[in-house]
This record gives C-alpha cells, structure tokens and sequence, in this order.
C-alpha cells in the first residue's frame, strides 16, 4: 500500500466519522417543533440543520393517524409514526421515530382538536387504534 492510498483511505475514515458525529449530536440536541395554525402544520427540527422539514396546508389534511411502524425498530422495540391522509389519498409522514405510540396518538389528538378534524379510523396496515 503506498502513501496515497493510505491518505485516501484515512480521508474517507475522516469523512464517515465526522457524518456519524453530526447524526449522533442532533439526535441528542435536536428539538422536533410543531407549528399548528388554521392554515398550515409546519414540522422542523432545531437547532441543528437537519432533514425532514414539512408544510402541509390544514385544508389538504382529511384525516391524521398514527401507524406502528414495522421496518424500523429501535433498541429491539418497534417505532411508532404520525402521518396525515390527504385529500388526495396520499399519505404523508408528519414525524416518525416516536418511542411510543401514546407519543404519537397524543400529537394527533392535540393537532386534531385544533384543527377540528373529527377522528375516524383510516384502515391502514399498523394503524394505532385509540
């Protein structure tokens, strides 16, 4: 192995660590804020740049349910989902990850009040029934 490929090497090295740096830190540092209006349900995680940034306008919202997520599992144990049914039919992930399905059922519950959605079962596999 010469000298280049070596220093190649070790800037790739240098590259994955830094990425798994900044994954870890927003994990632990990163806030999920909900900003619920009559016109719009904006989801951003702060402080730390990060994806999964959304606006959704309220009136395109039909119904929202949470789902138990079966292809993402953290620590052995299933991740639960918040997601809006459009008016559409297309379905939108507002936030997932969640810990708990209470986590998620609670969110819907407070985003739906405000927003006057009434409740009402969507019939998708791994939703959370209240």
């Amino acid at each position: 192995m010469d000298i280049q490929q070596v220093l190649i090497f070790l800037l790739i090295l240098g590259n994955v660590a830094l990425v798994v740096n900044y994954i870890t830190m927003t994990h632990f540092i990163n806030s999920t804020i909900f900003d619920v209006s009559e016109e719009t349900v904006s989801i951003r995680h702060k402080p730390l740049p990060w994806y999964g940034h959304l606006t959704l306008f309220s009136a395109d919202m039909d119904q929202l349910f949470c789902k138990q997520d079966i292809t993402r599992y953290k620590n052995k144990y299933p991740t639960y989902c918040l997601n809006a049914r459009m008016k559409d039919g297309k379905e939108r992930t507002l936030i997932s990850w969640l810990d708990t399905s209470e986590q998620a059922l609670f969110v819907e519950q407070e985003i739906e009040k405000f927003l006057n959605i009434k409740n009402k079962p969507v019939f998708v596999f791994g939703e959370i029934e209240k």
